[in-house]
């Protein structure tokens, strides 16, 4: 929520009404809009390159999901930026560039647009 309280836009965090046309994108199917397509907070867990979009309800007013930062979804929605909290060392991402790191955050842009 630092990141929204400080202007940015952000795909996660708490949201009041869905952005349902956002998680089409990554859930064209609509296989998981029963965890997603409620008033929730959501959280984002990094996987590996190259995984596919899952999403997991955690509370019933939490969702998580785990995605690759450099999935293709991504350009689509026009995400550039990535901030890890704190940066999960066992990854590596081909697609992301650091461009800050902090004591309990590491920034990263995505190089592929």
């Amino acid at each position: 929520q630092l990141v929204k309280a400080a202007g940015a836009r952000v795909f996660n965090g708490a949201k009041y009404i869905p952005d349902l046309s956002s998680f089409k994108v990554l859930d064209p199917e609509g296989k998981y809009s029963d965890v997603y397509n409620r008033y929730a907070h959501g959280i984002l867990n990094p996987a590996p390159e190259g995984a596919s979009p899952v999403f997991h309800l955690t509370q019933a007013d939490t969702w998580q999901l785990d995605l690759d930062p450099c999935n293709s979804a991504l350009r689509e929605l026009n995400i550039r930026y990535i901030v890890f909290l704190p940066r999960r060392k066992d990854l590596k991402y081909s697609c992301l560039k650091l461009v800050k790191k902090g004591k309990d955050f590491s920034i990263f842009k995505r190089t592929d647009f």
